[in-house]
């Protein structure tokens, strides 16, 4: 915590904001957590075939449905922006990983990641515009990085592409 907070302190002093990186999908092998509370994640053959239910890259993928997992996460999240006051806003990892009704409550009023209170930015690894205008709009993230336009700017000036996949993700920009 101490560490923490100098970090933060020294972001301060410096001018700059400091953002944490948050995963509430899955964690590492062998993690602590999974030994003391083996029924809140899927493992092995319990993990499914969608993206909500697979386990990413084969980790433990927390069950936000089970009683107490939510709980969990969001207590982590409140203690961390109590904790640590200097932490500015929170990078939530994988978002398409994680269903809709979690972050739903999540980015609620009152919640841990209330938008009124709290920055936070999303990562949905997604190239659909309409599928990121999810996450704004029907989920109550207050951000997302555009996905759409790094792939489509990619596509277009890295790879050599036509400009006009550019101007296709520009066009959506009301979704």
């Amino acid at each position: 915590v101490a560490a923490l907070r100098a970090l933060g302190e020294a972001a301060d002093a410096a001018g700059l904001k400091l953002v944490v990186d948050v995963v509430v999908n899955h964690v590492g092998p062998g993690s602590t957590l999974l030994a003391h509370h083996p029924e809140w994640f899927r493992t092995g053959s319990q993990c499914g075939s969608d993206e909500v239910t697979m386990c990413l890259a084969g980790l433990p993928d927390f069950r936000q449905e089970v009683a107490g997992v939510p709980e969990f996460l969001n207590g982590t999240i409140r203690w961390l922006r109590d904790t640590a006051p200097s932490v500015d806003g929170l990078r939530m990892d994988t978002m398409k990983h994680v269903g809709d009704g979690y972050w739903a409550q999540f980015f609620a009023a009152g919640a841990p990641a209330d938008a009124r209170s709290f920055w936070t930015v999303g990562e949905v690894f997604d190239a659909s515009v309409p599928r990121i205008g999810h996450y704004l709009d029907r989920v109550g993230s207050p951000s997302v990085f555009d996905f759409p336009l790094k792939f489509a700017i990619v596509d277009s000036l890295a790879r050599g592409g036509s400009t006009s996949r550019l101007a296709d993700v520009l066009a959506q920009d009301s979704l």
